[in-house]
């Protein structure tokens, strides 16, 4: 979703449960940021079902 110059980033992402989930999310979400600097927010949801 973009907002102006600014973009919303939401993610649903079916992931393995690991003791480093919230590292795992962590990397991604600063990847994307560093990759792509119009992202401004992110929500990450892991899930393993719909």
């Amino acid at each position: 979703l973009q907002m102006g110059a600014d973009v919303m980033v939401a993610v649903k992402a079916r992931m393995q449960p690991t003791a480093n989930l919230i590292d795992a999310i962590n990397t991604v979400e600063a990847a994307m940021k560093a990759q792509f600097g119009e992202v401004r927010w992110s929500f990450f949801e892991p899930d393993n079902a719909d």
